[in-house]
């Protein structure tokens, strides 16, 4: 491998690296009293959130529904959200294969640059699974 090749991919591990470390010292620590805060306006919004039944009954009245017309309509809202959500979900998995596909593309050049333990090494320390660990500590 050339040496131009070799310093852009040690350049992109550096800065992959140094964001994630940035990114992982910069993240947000909240305080007692911020978290209290954010639980009592959490209780506020689900207040005011409305439950399915309640949404049924605004709908009825807002759009003036008959009877006939009750039913149909919401088997169609019904239909219409397990559809949204079924494109989602196939979305994240096909996100997460090719992630996962990125990443192993990503190790395989690695170990072309690095030896056995310096390769072991950085899974360890580096590695997705490492970093993943270290923000949960």
């Amino acid at each position: 491998m050339s040496n131009t090749k070799i310093l852009a991919v040690i350049a992109f591990v550096i800065t992959f690296l140094l964001g994630g470390v940035s990114g992982y010292m910069m993240a947000p620590v909240e305080s007692a009293e911020e978290t209290e805060q954010k639980d009592s306006s959490d209780s506020e919004e689900e207040k005011e959130k409305l439950t399915y039944e309640e949404f049924q009954a605004k709908m009825i009245e807002d759009l003036n529904l008959s009877e006939d017309q009750q039913d149909p309509i919401f088997d169609k809202i019904r239909e219409n959200r397990k559809a949204n959500r079924e494109v989602v979900n196939k979305h994240r998995e096909n996100m997460r294969d090719e992630l996962a596909e990125n990443y192993e593309l990503f190790l395989d050049d690695l170990s072309e640059i690095l030896d056995s333990q310096q390769f072991e090494s950085f899974e360890e320390y580096y590695g997705r699974d490492a970093l993943r660990k270290r923000r949960r500590e």
